[in-house]
């Protein structure tokens, strides 16, 4: 989920003009927790976001696309502190990813989606923007479903990260806390609460 967070935390990237940063010129491998990602990929930010001194009065929008990406690899283990040895995380193909934050008057929304025949993941996100982006505090929905059931390695690294499934076979889970220290909890969530009305 750091991968979608992160999108609102530019500055992390650091410069000072405002461009498109590919999916090479961002710390993928800090936001997925290890889990390598390779693809077109490119994060696109209002130039009111770069280099911002005090978040809780940013107003602008970042947007990421990644088509045709590929999340995993075939020999990168994750969640060695959940699981002895940790898990391979097989290849999973991204058809497309697509995630906007919006800031203005203190808040900040979020809304990602990723499809492809692996998996299926929303995520509506919203947030009371603080000084520091770290302070921001977030309440959110994330549903997931894993759809390729061949490799069980992939439902394990979900199981191991936000739990069983829901009857129907998604994972769904409440995200609280602060950007900078996250909670998941498998708590039922109804997505359509958090869409943002103007989108």
């Amino acid at each position: 989920m750091r991968l979608v967070l992160s999108l609102a935390i530019l500055t992390a990237c650091g410069g000072s003009d405002v461009r498109t940063y590919t999916l090479e010129e961002l710390p993928v491998l800090e936001w997925t927790s290890g889990i390598p990602v390779h693809g077109a990929g490119k994060l696109v930010v209002s130039k009111s976001l770069v280099g911002a001194r005090d978040w809780s009065t940013v107003k602008g929008r970042a947007t990421f696309t990644c088509t045709g990406c590929t999340l995993g690899d075939d020999h990168t283990k994750v969640l060695p502190d959940l699981v002895p040895g940790g898990v391979h995380v097989p290849p999973i193909a991204l058809d497309r990813v697509d995630a906007r934050a919006d800031f203005a008057d203190g808040r900040m929304h979020l809304s990602s989606a990723w499809k492809s025949g692996d998996l299926e993941l929303d995520a509506e996100i919203n947030g009371v923007l603080a000084q520091r982006a770290d302070d921001t505090e977030l309440d959110g929905c994330i549903r997931l479903r894993a759809l390729d059931t061949r490799d069980p390695n992939l439902r394990s690294v979900i199981e191991a990260m936000i739990g069983g499934p829901a009857p129907d076979g998604s994972h769904v889970v409440t995200l609280g806390g602060t950007l900078g220290a996250m909670t998941i909890k498998p708590e039922v969530c109804d997505i359509e609460r958090y869409r943002s009305s103007d989108r």
